[in-house]
């Protein structure tokens, strides 16, 4: 599987996006920008927007998105594909109000306007990846967590139960787990990815490998079978292409 390095938050304001996509136009490897989803539900219609909440739960009011709308300064996600809907994106669902299901369905018009197809959809929220699912089947998803045990995930949350762990092989509605790696202890005892995950790959998905923040972890990450690694230092971001 060929790999995708991810710049965070590439995609949570204008300037960022266009940024990145001067790298991605210069660059032999394939880049992946990520950013964090919200929405609201306003007069019969959602807005979706780029926003990354100070915490889970915590998105803009109503009042605040139709402000921002209004000057300008809100960061759809129409403005986005408008901008550029061919490269590799990992959009992270934060929070909204109105009806989840609706708003997939009003997620997924945007997609098919703008033939959205290198689209990787994370989340905390299990809840949120089942309904997604429900809505739009084809859509390739992922579960955010920081512990993955043999068979067992962690899903962690704003909402109750704020932890609980699900067996992997029950797992439907997710295709990747995206671990936060440097806080793993696979990490900390310096264990063997591929080994240590086995049962990821035993069930049918695919690893993904977010805060890479040394070289080290970088090399680890690049030897071992995932398929995205988040870029999540200085260090890394200059010099990860001298191990490629």
């Amino acid at each position: 599987m060929q790999k995708k390095f991810v710049y965070h938050r590439a995609l949570n304001s204008k300037e960022a996006f266009n940024t990145f996509l001067e790298k991605e136009k210069n660059s032999d490897a394939i880049l992946a920008a990520e950013g964090d989803v919200c929405w609201a539900y306003i007069e019969g219609a959602f807005v979706i927007y780029i926003h990354h909440p100070e915490l889970h739960g915590k998105s803009l009011s109503n009042e605040k998105v139709q402000e921002l709308l209004e000057s300008g300064e809100l960061f759809t996600l129409e403005k986005l594909f408008e901008i550029n809907s061919n490269i590799h994106f990992i959009l992270e669902l934060k929070d909204g109000n109105g009806d989840l299901e609706l708003f997939f369905k009003a997620f997924g018009e945007i997609l098919k306007r703008h033939d959205v197809s290198n689209l990787l959809v994370d989340a905390f929220s299990l809840h949120q990846l089942q309904v997604l699912k429900k809505v739009l089947p084809h859509i390739k998803t992922s579960l955010h967590t920081k512990l993955v045990m043999g068979k067992y995930v962690l899903e962690s949350t704003y909402q109750k139960p704020y932890l609980s762990f699900h067996n992997l092989d029950n797992l439907d509605c997710i295709d990747t787990i995206t671990l936060s790696y440097s806080t793993t202890y696979t990490n900390l005892f310096n264990l063997v990815i591929d080994k240590n995950y086995k049962e990821v790959y035993d069930s049918g998905k695919n690893l993904n490998l977010g805060s890479i923040k040394s070289m080290e972890n970088f090399e680890k990450a690049l030897h071992s079978q995932c398929e995205y690694i988040y870029l999540r230092s200085k260090d890394v971001l200059e010099n990860f292409r001298t191990l490629l």
